[in-house]
Parts: structure tokens; C-alpha cells; sequence
């Protein structure tokens, strides 16, 4: 795979080949000064996201989009039929499914490992939305007592969870503890859970349960859950907010390693503080 700002397609199989895992690989402009893979959420395929793709490959960064073929776009539009309630609740029911729960952990390790001697001695990154939040926190070594995976934790320089889902929801508030790697939790004030059960400030407990020294919080105003997918209309502007506060976490936390400290103050020079309810 050349590195020439290029966007290719590639699917690799499980060993036993009873999955594939499909992946769309950004590629920057030289040499890439580190890398990313990330996990989309329940839905979603590898042609999403690429507003964050490309942001980040702006800042010299390879980012790898990887689709889960147990909960994405195909499996969501088998029952696309539901109405809204009952398909947010339909998509809630299987996020608890015990066997995507252990597949999506594989998943990421097995690109990981397709995938690293390419970028052998890059700073790694790994991140998610939504039920991406939850493989890229597997890969880190969490384990939800739903299903054990009993893989390990990937070798993980920083960590960007966006909309994760609530502590006790799949993991325990103890899990957390287990992230040994700085970590923004990501999420936006209109960012509510599906089930209608509560607001932002439900994922914002994930901030609360990781190391302090680890731990960095960032709130936008007005996002909604979707948003973070670039999904919605006349979003542009939030997208383009999304993308800036990212790559400014990358930038310290991945390329810069030791400044994400400083993440509050660097963030306020890139970002409009119109857009931030909070950032810690």
C-alpha cells in the first residue's frame, strides 16, 4: 500500500473465514507521521466519516475506517422498516448482543495486525463513535462481563471516544481503569442516548471513570448524535468544528506526545469558544 493521498478499499478475513472486516484506507500526502484506525457505529460502513478522514489526513495522519459487518448499514436496514421508537430500540437490544460485542474486539485486532507493519514505529491511534466507542475501548484491554474477550490490549499511544456509551452500560465503572493512554471522551449537547433514557451528560460519566491523569472532556454545543457520523443537514459548520477539535487532539496528544495537558488552552487557539460547553 504506497502512501500517495490516496483512498483504497481492502477486506480481510478472519483465519476460520467466517467474517470479513472491510476497511477504506486514507492515505496522506508523503509520508505518514502516524496512524489511526477507527471503528464506526452501529449502522455504519466504511464509507462514512470521511469528513474526519480526510481532516485528519490533513495533519500527515493514515486513517483506517473499518466497518463491522455484524451491526453495520445491511444488518440496520433489515429492519429500517420499524419506526423510529422501535428501531432506536431494535439498534439498543443488539448493542447488548454478546456475540458482535466479542466480534467487533476481533475485528480491530485483526486489521491491527493486517495492518501495522505498513506503519511499523508510528505513534498509533485508535477511536470510535458510538458502538465505536466500545471497540476502540476493547482494543485498549477493557472487557464487558456481556462477553470476555480475553484479547488484550493493542499497543495504544492515544485514544478519542465520541459519544461513548454510558458506565454499567457495557462496561463496569471499574474497566476504565484499564486505559493507560490519554483519552478524550468526545460528545455534543444535543448528543442524547437512543432510548430516550437520558442526556450527554450520561456518556460524560465516562470522562469520570478514567484515570484522572489520562482522562480530557470536550462538550459541543448544539451537536447531535448523527452529527458525529456527518449525517444531517446544513451541518457544515459543525463538521468543520468536529474536525478541528480532533485534529488539535491528535496533533498534541499522537504527533506532540506529552502536550495533550495543555489540550484546554491549545484547543481555545484553533476553536471558536462559541462552540465549547466544556472542556477540560
Amino acid at each position: 500500500m504506497g502512501v500517495s493521498n490516496s483512498i483504497t478499499d481492502q477486506e480481510f478475513s478472519y483465519p476460520d473465514g467466517s467474517r470479513t472486516v472491510p476497511v477504506r484506507c486514507y492515505e496522506p500526502t508523503g509520508e505518514p507521521r502516524g496512524w489511526i484506525l477507527f471503528s464506526v457505529g452501529y449502522g455504519g460502513n466504511r464509507d462514512g466519516y470521511a469528513f474526519l478522514a480526510r481532516a485528519w489526513t490533513e495533519l500527515g495522519l493514515a486513517v483506517v475506517v473499518t466497518e463491522h459487518v455484524g451491526s453495520n448499514l445491511e444488518v440496520l436496514k433489515s429492519f429500517s422498516q420499524l419506526r423510529r421508537a422501535e428501531r432506536n430500540a431494535e439498534v439498543v437490544r443488539r448493542v447488548h448482543d454478546p456475540d458482535e460485542l466479542r466480534a467487533r474486539v476481533h475485528d480491530i485486532h485483526l486489521v491491527y495486525g493486517e495492518l501495522s507493519a505498513f506503519y511499523f514505529g508510528l505513534p498509533f491511534g485508535l477511536a470510535g463513535h458510538s458502538y465505536g466507542s466500545y471497540s476502540a475501548l476493547a482494543g485498549c484491554g477493557m472487557e464487558s462481563n456481556l462477553a470476555p474477550h480475553s484479547l488484550g490490549a493493542l499497543p495504544v499511544d492515544s485514544l478519542l471516544v465520541v459519544s461513548p456509551q454510558p458506565p454499567d452500560t457495557l462496561f463496569s465503572s471499574q474497566e476504565y481503569t484499564k486505559v493507560h493512554c490519554p483519552c478524550l471522551v468526545l460528545t455534543g449537547s444535543e448528543d442524547h442516548l437512543l432510548d430516550g433514557s437520558s442526556t450527554f451528560r450520561e456518556r460524560m460519566k465516562v470522562f469520570e471513570s478514567l484515570t484522572e491523569s489520562e482522562r480530557h472532556l470536550l462538550v459541543l454545543k448544539g451537536v447531535e448524535h448523527m452529527t458525529f457520523a456527518g449525517i444531517g443537514l446544513k451541518v457544515e459548520a459543525q463538521l468543520a468544528a468536529i474536525s478541528s477539535a480532533t485534529s488539535v487532539w491528535w496533533e498534541d496528544s499522537l504527533l506532540e506526545s506529552g502536550h495533550s495537558r495543555a489540550w484546554p488552552e491549545r484547543l481555545g487557539e484553533k476553536l471558536d469558544s462559541d462552540w465549547i460547553l466544556e472542556c477540560r
